[in-house]
């Protein structure tokens, strides 16, 4: 059986999901700017497998893996709905209607109607803002280390909690939730270590 893989190359990284031999789909991500890797691993791996591409770098990729046969592509957001709903036809939830959150380099939002969906629109935080915010806060850059790095820490010590709000009052919804992202951190800190060091 020729596997299959799907690749979203895009701005930040570039994700591949493939089935493997128990015909399970698996994972793999790469930062988009080692499409060497990529390549690398798709020549060990799987060359003969069937290969089809999305993102705003795809045709990047596609000229890196320098293959003979034609790769398909399909627009970034239809392919997105698509997985959506295979994920969903797979497992219990089958919603005819859902607000649909694609985390990338940005976000964008779509809603979903049966079969079709429409965007909504979207916003400029997703994976770049982590690294970009990575870098300035902590030096580092490197998306993996960022996420290890990550588990070290305690949100409650940067972001103000929908109960440090509401104090002693009656919380309208679960005091664990996040009422201001960075909110704890005293403003003067985040630029200061934001700035360049000339």
């Amino acid at each position: 059986m020729t596997t299959r893989i799907g690749i979203d190359a895009g701005g930040t990284l570039t994700k591949i999901a493939y089935w493997d031999e128990f015909n399970e789909m698996d994972f793999k991500r790469f930062r988009s700017s080692d499409f060497h890797k990529v390549k690398d691993w798709i020549d060990s791996n799987h060359p003969n497998a069937s290969i089809c591409v999305t993102g705003g770098r795809a045709e990047q990729l596609k000229q890196y893996l320098n293959t003979n046969k034609e790769i398909p592509y399909i627009v970034e957001f239809d392919a997105t709905m698509n997985g959506v709903m295979y994920q969903m036809q797979r497992g219990s939830n089958q919603p005819k209607a859902a607000i649909i959150a694609n985390i990338g380099t940005g976000t964008s939002i779509h809603i979903m109607q049966e079969s079709s969906h429409k965007r909504l629109g979207g916003t400029g935080i997703g994976g770049g803002t982590l690294l970009g915010l990575g870098m300035a806060l902590t030096g580092i850059s490197d998306f993996d280390e960022i996420i290890n790095q990550s588990r070290d820490g305690k949100r409650t010590a940067i972001d103000v909690l929908v109960s440090d709000i509401y104090k002693d009052n009656k919380l309208p919804i679960k005091g664990t939730l996040t009422a201001s992202n960075f909110g704890g951190i005293p403003l003067i800190t985040v630029i200061i270590r934001a700035l360049p060091i000339c």
